[in-house]
């Protein structure tokens, strides 16, 4: 489904931030990238979902090489990529509905398929009844659920967080790790980028990054 192929991505001031990465994510699986602040997780994540280029290699989402994707296509990748990110990036001014609503305005859903797939997918998430609450008023667990549901609504073929867990307490983290469980059993590829290597136990997949370098995988 995804692979990178001896991908290097080297910043404007020098610094290396991906040397020679390759690696493969299949439809369907659950993928964790573990690595200290620093490390390279987020340069992947972002060469994926197209906010960056890389300086050398290729970046397949399918048979399409995205790292020579026109600009004016990128909207159209992302899609099939549900984003979540440590600091939720919820709309303060938003209530919960308002802000999952927000996906798919952006797309030009109808008013009838927003509704139908927001109360849906806020009911999967458990906050069916937290729609009118503003995120000022939400734990922060639920915030992260909120910031799931909006990555969700569009059933996107692939899920990427990035330290999902990272502002959370042990407790909130077992449940967003339990919710992203079953997004993937529903489907969705799923790719988790973290600091934290307790959370990617019992993993079939996980790659090491180290420096920018894969380690293992």
């Amino acid at each position: 489904m995804i692979q990178m192929l001896h991908v290097h991505k080297t910043y404007s001031n020098g610094q290396k931030a991906l040397i020679d990465v390759s690696l493969k994510l299949d439809k369907g699986e659950f993928v964790y990238i573990i690595g200290p602040c620093g490390a390279g997780k987020t340069s992947i994540l972002k060469l994926i979902y197209c906010a960056q280029r890389p300086t050398k290699g290729m970046v397949l989402f399918g048979d399409k090489n995205v790292a020579r994707i026109r600009k004016s296509r990128i909207p159209y990748l992302r899609r099939n990529i549900g984003i979540v990110f440590q600091d939720f990036k919820l709309i303060k001014t938003r209530t919960v509905f308002e802000n999952v609503a927000l996906a798919l305005e952006v797309i030009g859903a109808t008013i009838t398929d927003i509704q139908k797939k927001v109360w849906k997918t806020l009911s999967f998430v458990g906050l069916y009844n937290k729609s009118n609450e503003y995120p000022i008023r939400l734990s922060g667990g639920e915030q992260q659920r909120v910031a799931i549901a909006r990555a969700m609504v569009n059933n996107p073929l692939i899920l990427l967080a990035d330290e999902p867990t990272g502002n959370l307490d042990p407790e909130m983290t077992v449940d967003i790790i339990d919710l992203l469980d079953k997004i993937n059993i529903r489907g969705t590829t799923v790719l988790v980028a973290t600091h934290n290597p307790d959370l990617a136990k019992n993993k079939r997949k996980v790659f090491t990054l180290e420096k920018g370098r894969i380690t293992n995988g």
